[in-house]
């Protein structure tokens, strides 16, 4: 990358170009600088991390234009010594074909940028799956408490309302019959809610006992065929 790049000394005083010139392209575009192990990064004027950089590039400028202006000698003499390093060195543009200048960043400064795309879009990542992790907690704690109603429910129910739900059912597509009628054909259904009884009156007293929950679950009583109706 360097050997694109001209340091604003070379552009002061190899190429004529002047301090306002470069200063204006400065605040546009920034500059290149020198980091610490003197390698070329960019500073870009929407970046606040580097907004120092350009702020020195923009004195340094300043203090060339200064002697410029004022024909400080000694001043000048050093911006014209290629042997000596000067703070311009460390500031510069890189060049195309055609002469002109641009900022160009480097491919460390390109990977860092994207490892902090990566980092923010991981960040977002871990909060969305936060929030579905305690969306899926709040549905199982509703889950357990449907649950637990359900339990409860059931241990409220009795064998003669369940009876009853089952007979209501089986009501909808058959008329009226007998007790012993009812009960033979509920156990054609459900043997295990609709049992053998001991005898015909056994047999009338649990349908009337199914009869009366389903009274309180319904609001309706069982109309029967025969004569105990």
């Amino acid at each position: 990358m360097s050997k694109n790049i001209r340091t604003f000394r070379t552009l002061l005083t190899k190429d004529n170009m002047n301090a306002n010139q470069l200063a204006q392209l400065v605040k546009v575009k920034g500059t290149l600088y020198r980091n610490r192990w003197g390698a070329w990064e960019a500073a870009l004027p929407e970046n606040a991390e580097t907004q120092d950089k350009i702020e020195t590039a923009l004195n340094e400028l300043s203090n060339y234009a200064s002697s410029e202006i004022y024909r400080d000698s000694s001043s000048l003499e050093e911006y014209y010594d290629s042997s000596i390093h000067h703070p311009l060195d460390n500031f510069g543009f890189t060049t195309r074909e055609n002469n002109e200048l641009f900022i160009k960043k480097t491919t460390l400064q390109n990977h860092e940028e994207r490892i902090e795309v990566l980092i923010s879009e991981l960040a977002s990542a871990s909060k969305e799956s936060n929030h579905l992790k305690e969306q899926l907690t709040n549905l199982k704690i509703e889950l357990e408490g449907a649950n637990e109603k359900l339990d409860q429910l059931i241990e409220k129910t009795t064998i003669d309302d369940l009876r009853a739900i089952a007979v209501h059912t089986w009501l909808h597509s058959n008329g009226p019959c007998s007790r012993k009628e009812l009960w033979a054909s509920m156990q054609e259904i459900d043997t295990s809610l609709f049992g053998n009884t001991n005898s015909d009156v056994a047999t009338e007293r649990a349908v009337d006992r199914v009869s009366n929950a389903h009274k309180q679950r319904y609001k309706k009583a069982f109309k029967y065929s025969d004569s105990n109706n």
